[in-house]
């Protein structure tokens, strides 16, 4: 009777240190996963806050400019922030009066800190009057700018 007693004592002892190793190891695993998607988050709001530009244009004078037989207001776009980022037309989006447009860059391929480039968009895309542009960049920060023609 002592030994049978004591069996289970040592039963129920190494049952909870199993349940006991099991619930430290899946409480270990989600730490682990979490730390893991907060380095994720945490790079991706340093990029967004490192990454800032700014529509530098006079929004009552839009200048133009002609490419062979082609003309296009020239919208300025200028980095205001501490990183580079891509200027291209495959990483920006150009919106006027929520409308996606057609566009050009100048220069292309990266704006960096501090630089200035130009967007260039065709005089059909944009009638007279009123207009609000939109440019998001390929991390999703963006811009918006109102402007007479």
């Amino acid at each position: 009777m002592g030994f049978g007693e004591s069996a289970s004592h040592i039963i129920f002892f190494i049952a909870a240190v199993m349940v006991a190793s099991s619930a430290a190891t899946v409480m270990s695993i989600t730490t682990y996963k979490i730390s893991l998607n907060l380095a994720e988050e945490s790079k991706h709001l340093r990029e967004a806050i490192s990454t800032d530009f700014k529509i530098i244009n006079d929004p009552v004078n839009i200048p133009t400019e002609s490419i062979g037989s082609e003309k296009y207001y020239v919208f300025y776009v200028k980095n205001i922030g501490i990183e580079s980022f891509p200027f291209t037309k495959n990483t920006l989006t150009v919106l006027i009066d929520g409308k996606v447009v057609q566009f050009e860059v100048n220069p292309n391929g990266e704006l960096k800190s501090g630089e200035v480039g130009k967007i260039l968009v065709k005089f059909s895309e944009v009638g007279y009057g009123n207009h609000k542009m939109k440019i998001v960049l390929h991390n999703g920060i963006s811009d918006s700018f109102e402007f007479t023609i």
